[in-house]
């Protein structure tokens, strides 16, 4: 009785990711590159709008008239950055079963066309300032306020281990395909 030779395994299924390849799976140089690519613009972003929040509370400072004044201003503003860091939180915040999974926080999907509408907003807001109109520089400036969360909660994201759910679910299809065949796992 002959004994049957056993079949090489081939590896396991590695998918293709946006922005990383298949660098995700080994985690090589040019993986860490982009990951620490992601988190300085992430960080320059926030750095930048920190800079247009401050500038926007020394010119509203500069133009109240008195303390009473000012001391409300400051709240309002206080007040809506705690808005959107708590906005941002409730965003990121994960369900207690993906956090028993270990899956990666993460901002919803946003669609095209909401992108496209924002981003004409902005732009829109962005033409007026430079062309010399007061209000629309101000409102652009007050924007900032609103979004200091979520570029914290942005810059956070890039730190943890999987970018985003979709590096996570490539990484657990990998480990159930070792698990099934009994292959030890190259990841860290």
């Amino acid at each position: 009785m002959t004994r049957p030779t056993p079949q090489p395994v081939s590896g396991p299924p590695i998918p293709h990711l946006r922005y990383f390849g298949t660098s995700w799976y080994d985690r090589d140089f040019r993986y860490w590159r982009l990951r620490a690519y992601m988190s300085a613009i992430a960080i320059v972003g926030l750095a930048l709008i920190l800079i247009l929040v401050a500038l926007a509370i020394v010119v509203i400072f500069s133009a109240a008239s008195s303390w009473p004044i000012r001391s409300v201003l400051l709240a309002l503003g206080a007040l809506a950055i705690a808005w959107s860091c708590y906005s941002a939180y409730r965003t990121l915040k994960r369900a207690p079963e993906d956090r028993a999974q270990d899956k990666p926080f993460g901002f919803p999907k946003t669609s095209r066309a909401k992108k496209s509408r924002a981003g004409g907003a902005g732009m829109g807001l962005g033409t007026a300032a430079s062309g010399g109109v007061g209000p629309a520089g101000g409102l652009l400036a007050l924007g900032g306020l609103f979004v200091v969360g979520q570029a914290i909660g942005f810059v956070l994201v890039t730190f943890q281990r999987y970018l985003n759910e979709e590096e996570w679910q490539a990484a657990q299809a990998v480990k159930a395909w070792e698990r099934a065949n009994n292959t030890a796992s190259r990841r860290p």
